[in-house]
């Protein structure tokens, strides 16, 4: 029996080699151009810092406005939204689960709208941040404006589409104004929502190693076009570390408290 995993071992290893060899090769010759590109070629100085520059004029100088082109682009989705979806409740019999997925997909697109437009908003709202000395009064008042009224939006946004997802799955507990939110609303999630959780988790957790390793890369080679110092460099590494420890902390807790993952309760 022993001998048999081992050659099934053998044969999956041998299976993966050939691919595994062919990106070491390809990252090396890609570091190996990169270099002769920074050793040798002209004006190589020049031209990232002319893209930085031409970057970092155009974000600065939509930054203050993004705020509020994001609310009333997130105002307009969320009046839609619920709007079809109040309409989709009221003709649904509680039984037609196509038509049930139809209204859980709406909700769930919704959701991701406002969660990525809301990362949108802060990243401009961390650039602009910088030029707040030197703006036009109009443009701070949009600046500070949009990001208030981000945060409000965001609040209620999720409040409407949670209650609505409770309309269609009474059995879903929880507030979104009660700090212990997510926990309340795993817990009344069924098994196989709970499956679905814990699988999109972990696909996340190694997904996001292999990015980490790619956004690694980049802040060392990018480090001898832009110039942007060690701390690109040293947060990547800083949220890698952390995403590896408290993974590693809690899968150890729930190994040796099984009777805590959600799925067994």
């Amino acid at each position: 029996m022993n001998e048999t995993i081992r050659q099934e071992n053998k044969k999956e290893d041998k299976k993966h080699l050939g691919k595994f060899f062919l990106l070491l090769i390809g990252g090396f010759l890609l570091g190996v151009v990169m270099g002769i590109v920074m050793a040798f070629g002209e004006n190589v100085e020049s031209l990232p810092t002319a893209i930085s520059e031409v970057t970092y004029n155009f974000a600065q100088a939509i930054a203050p406005y993004v705020g509020v082109v994001y609310c009333v682009i997130m105002v307009w989705m969320l009046l839609i939204v619920k709007s079809k979806v109040t309409k989709m409740i009221k003709a649904w019999d509680g039984e037609d689960e196509d038509e049930y997925r139809k209204i859980d997909g709406i909700l769930g697109n919704a959701l991701t709208a406002l969660n990525i437009g809301t990362i949108v908003e802060y990243f401009f709202f961390a650039v602009g941040f910088e030029g707040i000395v030197g703006r036009s009064g109009f443009a701070d008042a949009c600046y500070f404006l949009g990001f208030i009224l981000t945060l409000v939006i965001v609040m209620v946004g999720q409040q409407i589409i949670i209650t609505m997802t409770k309309e269609v799955n009474p059995e879903k507990k929880g507030s979104i104004y009660d700090t212990k939110f997510v926990d309340k609303w795993e817990d009344s999630c069924d098994e196989a929502e709970k499956i679905l959780i814990y699988k999109s988790a972990y696909k996340t957790y190694t997904k996001m190693s292999g990015f980490y390793v790619s956004l690694w890369v980049f802040c060392i080679f990018g480090n001898g076009f832009f110039h942007f110092g060690l701390m690109p460099v040293t947060l990547v590494s800083l949220i890698w570390l952390c995403n590896v420890c408290i993974y590693t902390y809690y899968a150890k807790y729930y190994e040796k408290h099984p009777d805590k993952i959600g799925v067994f309760k």
